[in-house]
């Protein structure tokens, strides 16, 4: 409710997901190609380190010079109303009319063979076109 956006883009990783250190860099690059795309400024990135602790976190933002907003989610506390999914996972939300909460516009779990097609369906989700 603190990101004031047209859309929240949600990254769901671990430290210990093999897939999400696998495309860290993937992610690194969908997060700058959205961050200098004029039309995707409505568009907030945030991760979100399921069941990791801040040293966690802090490793793995470290190791992958990841300049995504990453927060430590060592209780599980956001995890467990995302529905405990799996590492990596992908979530668009979008304010709902009158500002009451979020819908979810778009979700994937696991991780994407196609970075591209990836980005495209997150933009469309988000309302970018």
């Amino acid at each position: 409710s603190q990101l004031k956006a047209e859309a929240i883009l949600i990254n769901v990783f671990s430290m210990y997901c093999p897939r999400c250190q696998a495309d860290a860099q993937e992610m690194n690059l969908l997060f700058e190609r959205l961050k200098a795309d004029p039309k995707a400024q409505g568009l907030k990135f945030i991760a979100i380190g399921a069941g990791n602790s801040p040293f966690e976190v802090g490793v793995f933002r470290k190791k992958y010079q990841s300049p995504i907003p990453m927060f430590q989610e060592a209780d599980f506390a956001l995890h467990k109303p995302l529905g405990n999914v799996g590492t990596p996972s992908f979530f668009v939300l979008r304010p709902r009319a009158g500002g009451k909460g979020y819908d979810v516009a778009f979700f994937q779990e696991g991780a994407s063979e196609d970075h591209e097609a990836l980005r495209k369906a997150i933009l469309g989700a988000a309302g970018i076109k």
